[in-house]
């Protein structure tokens, strides 16, 4: 009896290529085949799945890379988060710790302003020369040093700096030491 042409081609496709243990036929190795195993740069025999283009939650239009929301809608999701962080922030803003700050802080500032003696700050340091002479060199300055100097808030200590308020006249001579206007004790002469 002959063998039959099915047992012919699996026998001399077996014996010329070889069968991976699952009974699979293994692929023919050559050159370029086992450089590209020493390389580790096998391709896979898998067929590819197309990838899909990202599309946009809200509208479905096609979204750029790295783009969650297209062109189109980022305006709309961008408003939306900063009125929703905006609501947090004003909430927390008013809270009863929050005022109780702001409390203890408007009171120890009208405190000092009213411990303030006016005479204590010399004749020749006016607003005049404080706009004149110690604003300037404030901009030498971090806000964190003005701030530290005369115990303000760092919003407060940066519009003082940026010379959009003038502080309580019991600063002056801090801020003027502060910027070296006032060398040991005295006034800088002209």
């Amino acid at each position: 009896m002959l063998p039959s042409p099915r047992y012919l081609v699996d026998f001399e496709v077996g014996r010329s290529f070889g069968t991976h243990k699952s009974g699979l036929l293994s692929t023919r190795l050559t050159q370029t085949r086992r450089s590209q195993a020493k390389a580790g740069n096998l391709v896979a025999s898998t067929p590819r799945i197309p990838q899909t283009k990202a599309r946009c939650p809200l509208c479905g239009s096609a979204v750029t890379t790295g783009s969650v929301y297209c062109a189109k809608c980022v305006p709309d999701v961008n408003r939306d988060n900063l009125l929703r962080q905006a609501k947090l922030g004003q909430i927390a803003t008013h809270s009863a710790i929050a005022e109780a700050r702001r409390s203890a802080t408007r009171k120890k500032q009208a405190e000092a302003q009213r411990k303030w003696d006016s005479s204590t700050l010399p004749k020749w340091l006016d607003e005049d020369f404080y706009r004149r002479e110690t604003l300037p060199r404030l901009s030498n300055f971090p806000v964190k040093k003005i701030r530290q100097a005369i115990d303000v808030s760092h919003p407060y200590a940066t519009l003082i700096k940026r010379g959009d308020r003038i502080p309580h006249p019991r600063h002056w001579l801090a801020l003027a030491k502060l910027t070296d206007v006032i060398a040991k004790g005295q006034r800088v002469q002209y």
